[in-house]
């Protein structure tokens, strides 16, 4: 993969929403990435701003329907869903910690419903003037039916708790997450309220920590050394 400033980066503007609470996201200003692989550049929340040709035709998924959603929508069932979201939460947290996640491989199925097996890479891209993004970047292998693995049942999370779960990963604090999806701050500690309960934890740090050991590698001390990114940006 390669990646490198262009005089023009237009056509990867992320487009504005009218949904509540969400902030206009883009790339910076003239990054351009490139890849033979399937790629697709994801904020911290989980929203898609770049979707490659590459990644359209491996996954059946039209950039038009890719770009602007949560990476976890493009997924067929609620147990793929939220292992999706599951995955962007835990590859953030294993990006701050100093120790990226190695390539992983995920059982899924494409858009015209065919069982495929997924092998992602990724790294993160940080700017002094913006939250850091996700670049991933996958090949799909086509599996038989009999080879697709049975996930867990899901959590029960909503978009939004899991929105601000991958935020409280990247170590911003309540009135950090409040501005950055500009709702009031008693509705982020509404959905952490929530995300708790769903998840039988007392703590935030027990409830980061629960979705780790599913999704990510159940390492404490690797989850200890997770670092903030809010440092330099909301200061």
């Amino acid at each position: 993969m390669t990646f490198r400033l262009a005089p023009d980066s237009s056509a990867f503007d992320f487009p504005s929403s009218n949904c509540e609470g969400q902030a206009e996201e883009r790339l910076p200003e003239g990054l351009v990435l490139q890849s033979g692989d399937g790629l697709s550049v994801v904020t911290l929340r989980g929203r898609i701003l770049l979707w490659n040709d590459v990644a359209e035709e491996q996954l059946g998924i039209p950039r038009q329907q890719a770009v602007g959603s949560f990476l976890a929508d493009v997924s067929r069932t609620p147990e793929t869903w939220e292992s999706n979201w599951g995955h962007h939460l835990t590859t953030i947290g294993a990006h701050l910690s100093g120790t990226p996640p190695v390539r992983r491989v995920l059982s899924t199925r494409d858009n015209a419903n065919r069982p495929v097996r997924v092998h992602v890479s990724s790294m993160m891209l940080q700017f002094e003037a913006q939250l850091p993004v996700i670049v991933y970047t996958h090949t799909v292998e086509r599996i038989d039916e009999e080879e697709l693995l049975e996930l867990p049942p899901p959590f029960g999370l909503t978009a939004r708790e899991w929105e601000v779960a991958c935020l409280l990963m990247s170590g911003l604090g309540t009135s950090e997450i409040a501005s950055e999806m500009q709702i009031a701050y008693a509705t982020v500690r509404a959905h952490i309220r929530n995300m708790l309960e769903a998840l039988g934890a007392s703590t935030r740090t027990q409830a980061l920590m629960r979705l780790w050991s599913r999704y990510g590698t159940p390492d404490v001390a690797g989850f200890s050394q997770i670092r903030s990114v809010s440092r330099g940006r909301h200061q």
